[in-house]
């Protein structure tokens, strides 16, 4: 149940964050395509109101360590947050930039931006995805409403 919210969750962010004031239509802006072709480091916050849920998203390029590029992005509301950190070699960069440069199909479910960079999000040998609800707020997610994503 956790991996599919979770699932739903970077799916539905990359996918929404295009909304937002200087991004591109596949959900990043000029100046952030720039900064992580050569992983320099950038902070990009970004807030939306979904259906009258306020979101936070936060992405963080933290720059080279040694060989990797270190990424992290959280994500979230007041009932929980998601958690991804990476580091992606130099192919790794490399890949996701130019993903980054293709023109979004807007008749499809799934952009191939959206495609590439779940594959690598989604490899535990390049990140890590924590999840934490929060336990005062009493939310919960009902099952029935959370489509299989099998």
């Amino acid at each position: 149940m956790i991996k599919n919210t979770i699932i739903l969750l970077i799916i539905f962010l990359t996918a929404v964050s295009g909304a937002f004031a200087a991004l591109q239509p596949n959900g990043f802006s000029d100046k952030f395509i720039k900064k992580f072709k050569n992983c320099e480091p950038y902070m990009e916050p970004a807030n939306f109101n979904l259906f009258g849920t306020v979101f936070r998203d936060f992405k963080q390029i933290q720059g080279w360590n040694g060989k990797y590029c270190g990424y992290r992005q959280v994500s979230g509301n007041a009932n929980g947050r998601l958690t991804v950190t990476c580091n992606f070699s130099r192919e790794n960069v490399n890949t996701l930039y130019n993903a980054m440069l293709l023109k979004p199909d807007r008749y499809v479910e799934r952009t191939q931006t959206e495609i590439i960079w779940d594959k690598h999000i989604f490899n535990p040998n390049i990140c890590r995805i924590e999840h934490s609800h929060s336990q005062n707020k009493g939310y919960s997610v009902d099952e029935r409403y959370v489509p299989d994503l099998k």
